[in-house]
């Protein structure tokens, strides 16, 4: 069954009616989708497919097993979204891509990647229940974002890897290592940095132990590199250390102390948001930005000196740490926005002469 749909100008333009919930084959609700090109075909499942079928376009809700057929090259964009229904699907040989949201919030829990799949765009597999993964040897580049959410204890990067994006394993809370055999990447007890060292990308969420010390060298601390770790009680920064990337620690609900380097250039956005066990933040000269909501919901923290080196406080810096009523504003700080210290214990604030006050507009969390 199936058939190829003819939408030229010769005839009518046809409107693809998606199933998304039926009865004893009564339609009882359906999407209005219209094509943009002349033709497609729909195979006996419902599953739509470009004329040739080289790109895999749209599926129906219901299926719960698919075998993707030989000649397939693309997986389109949102192609089995949120079809929790999925729970096996089985790729075909000439596979080389898989777009962006593609099998986000489907069932299955074991993926056998295809040899000769070149690369997974953002989201792909987003909080896909994913507990065993096999990456194929010819992978290129992994999205950010693409298996965020998923239930995989271990991941192995193949030698052909060359890029990953940001926050490609987040919320994996059952992760506890990653190792790589790409040499654009580098695996140390189960922790991935960039090749030459100096970006730390992932600490797994499980990784066991209670205190982790940054190798020297690592210069960045990657965007959400640290998120939802469970276990980590304490960290060491090491003095090669100048960036500390957006939500690079956030939701760290055990981090109780850090050990800090005296080279940190910047704190970015939420990036200790919210370590409520986080209770001794020691800012030193040369830092020169601490980010919005950078310390929201740090309840521990009771005091901070802000560096006279600092160019801006962002908004809602210390917003909500509670326990904070004493604070040291250097004199040379040429920023701070007015709700930075909001909701503290901080009482008769005085900002440095040099400071620009921003007034509170809006609530960014």
């Amino acid at each position: 069954m199936g058939g190829l749909y003819d939408t030229t100008e010769k005839n009518k333009k046809y409107l693809f009616y998606r199933w998304t919930d039926f009865n004893l084959g009564r339609i009882l609700n359906l999407n209005l989708y219209t094509m943009t090109k002349n033709s497609f075909f729909i195979d006996d499942q419902g599953v739509k497919y470009s004329p040739y079928k080289t790109n895999l376009i749209e599926a129906a809700w219901y299926i719960k097993e698919y075998d993707i057929p030989e000649g397939v090259t693309t997986v389109g964009r949102q192609a089995f979204l949120r079809n929790s229904q999925l729970k096996k699907i089985t790729f075909p040989s000439t596979l080389r891509e898989i777009h962006s949201s593609a099998f986000e919030g489907c069932g299955f829990e074991e993926l056998d990647l295809p040899e000769g799949l070149l690369e997974i765009h953002p989201g792909a597999f987003y909080q896909t229940p994913i507990k065993t993964l096999r990456l194929p040897s010819t992978l290129r580049a992994i999205g950010e974002e693409s298996f965020m959410g998923c239930l995989l204890t271990h991941v192995e990067l193949p030698e052909s890897l060359v890029g990953i994006g940001e926050a490609a394993f987040d919320k994996c809370l059952n992760l506890e290592s990653i190792t790589s055999k790409s040499p654009n990447f580098k695996s140390v007890d189960g922790v991935l940095f960039s090749g030459d060292m100096k970006t730390l990308i992932c600490y797994p969420c499980a990784k066991k132990g209670e205190h982790y010390d940054i190798p020297e060298g690592v210069e960045t601390i990657a965007f959400k590199a640290f998120s939802d770790v469970e276990a980590l009680k304490s960290v060491t920064f090491p003095k090669s250390l100048k960036v500390i990337s957006d939500y690079a620690f956030s939701a760290c609900r055990a981090l109780e102390r850090v050990d800090w380097s005296d080279q940190i250039k910047s704190i970015g956005l939420r990036a200790f948001y919210p370590c409520e066990k986080l209770s001794e933040v020691k800012l030193y000269n040369g830092l020169e930005e601490i980010g919005p909501a950078a310390f929201y919901c740090c309840y521990s923290i009771k005091s901070i000196s802000v560096p006279s080196t600092v160019k801006v406080v962002g908004d809602q810096a210390f917003t909500h740490c509670c326990r904070l009523s004493d604070l040291e504003l250097g004199e040379g700080i040429e920023v701070i926005h007015e709700s930075a210290f909001s909701r503290t214990s901080v009482g008769g604030l005085v900002y440095p002469k040099s400071a620009k006050i921003i007034p509170c507009v809006e609530n960014i969390m």
